[in-house]
């Protein structure tokens, strides 16, 4: 069986704010969509279809950060090819749900495990419910701030 998938990524963004007591709020997001190629075996191919994942979460240590999360997902293209019985078959679904985060050191590099958990609504064609994932990223340490220059006092 043969799938092709081609993703085009747009429009992603992230803001990243320091409060007064060093904890730091983010808030990110990224616009894509995805284009389906034909499946050579079954003869379908899916329609285009456009996603939006969101996040906003607040660190409340250096090391423990709690928010929320979304997604929307539509297709917005009709499946086509010789395979397809059912005609323009779009479906579409919006998630919202909380997140927790855990960075911890792994020897020299950073760990981090992010638990989300979904539940699904305003689904059409798609199964409604919820969903959960799991992330673990092993990446370098983050560097560590330096400290300002100092500026030398001039006295007369």
């Amino acid at each position: 069986m043969t799938i092709g998938i081609v993703l085009v990524a747009c429009c992603s963004g992230r803001i990243a704010a320091v409060t007064p007591v060093t904890m730091m709020s983010t808030f990110s997001g990224v616009l894509g969509f995805t284009y389906n190629l034909l499946n050579q075996s079954t003869q379908y191919q899916n329609g285009v279809d456009m996603h939006l994942d969101w996040s906003a979460s607040q660190f409340l240590t250096k090391q423990f950060q709690i928010g929320a999360v979304g997604y929307v997902y539509k297709e917005i293209g009709c499946d086509s090819g010789s395979g397809d019985r059912v005609g323009c078959f779009q479906s579409q679904v919006v998630g919202v749900g909380p997140q927790l985060g855990f960075i911890f050191p792994v020897g020299d590099l950073q760990g981090y495990l992010n638990l989300k958990y979904y539940s699904k609504f305003a689904a059409e064609n798609r199964p409604h419910g919820w969903n959960t994932w799991i992330t673990f990223t092993i990446s370098p340490p983050a560097p560590t701030p330096s400290a300002p220059p100092r500026r030398a006092l001039i006295t007369k």
